[in-house]
């Protein structure tokens, strides 16, 4: 239920408690564990106090929702609940930034997307799973790649490792490469 949502956590530093922004990118359901990533590229494992499947999506979506985390030494508040097959949101700040660290006010989640604006899977196979998104500002189709490579020999020897491990990085670096920056024109 908590997966790809953004959300703000409350961690103490020192002697006092700040709201930090995280999305949670991966859920363990053995462990009952959520993995956060931060704002500054840091990822935390955090232990949730109830079971996942124990929040209801009306729970999740109430404004009055507070969370905890690590035997209630962290507290959690939702910012934007992800829907099924989106991906993380990655919103880690905005203008409510200030009236949150003030405990005036807590941001609202935002309304669930219609399903025109979500993408269609056009094509699955065990192989392949294929979706369209029209762009709805400059109308040209989005484009997001996951390859998944599986190789035996990978973690043969550590020169096998590192090898892998460069190939990984090069892909990587060539795949996520910004071809056309459809934000600059706008």
């Amino acid at each position: 239920a908590l997966l790809n949502c953004s959300i703000k956590l409350q961690i103490s530093v020192g002697k006092r408690k700040q709201w930090f922004p995280a999305t949670v990118t991966r859920y363990n359901s053995i462990k009952n564990q959520i993995l956060c990533h931060y704002e500054d590229e840091h990822e935390r494992w955090h232990q949730l106090d109830v079971k996942s499947s124990e929040l209801s999506h009306s729970q999740l979506t109430s404004s009055e929702f507070e969370g905890t985390l690590d035997n209630k030494m962290i507290k959690y508040r939702i910012v934007s609940l992800a829907m099924e097959g989106e991906k993380a949101a990655m919103k880690f700040g905005d203008e409510s930034d200030f009236d949150v660290d003030l405990g005036k006010a807590f941001p609202a989640i935002r309304p669930a997307a219609s399903p025109s604006r979500l993408p269609k899977l056009i094509h699955n196979t065990n192989v392949l799973k294929f979706w369209h998104l029209q762009d709805r500002i400059f109308k040209r189709p989005i484009a997001d790649l996951r390859l998944s490579l599986k190789c035996m020999e990978a973690n043969k020897s550590a020169l096998h490792s590192a090898c892998a491990d460069l190939l990984v990085n090069i892909v990587s670096d060539h795949l996520t490469e910004t071809a056309y920056m459809a934000s600059v024109c706008e």
